[in-house]
């Protein structure tokens, strides 16, 4: 028998201060863009060798990359607690 786990949700109603949809929004994104500078800083570490249509794709893209995303998730968490 499979376990699966019990998913506690709470109805919201549309004057509910406590759920913002925007502030959930940044929240996201900012996870989200997270999640892509760990990726390009993972790529930077690691080193593995992507091809393109058989050319080696350059490290130095993700250089550029990880501190972009990194600000980008950092300005939109920031956003999201001034909300």
């Amino acid at each position: 028998m499979l376990g699966f786990g019990v998913v506690a949700m709470r109805v919201v109603s549309a004057g509910d201060s406590s759920m913002n949809s925007q502030v959930t929004g940044l929240r996201v994104a900012s996870i989200v863009f997270a999640i892509m500078a760990g990726a390009q800083l993972c790529r930077l570490i690691i080193r593995p060798e992507i091809l393109v249509a058989d050319h080696v794709m350059p490290l130095w893209p993700s250089m550029i990359a990880a501190p972009v995303l990194a600000a980008l998730s950092f300005w939109m968490w920031k956003l999201s607690m001034r909300s």
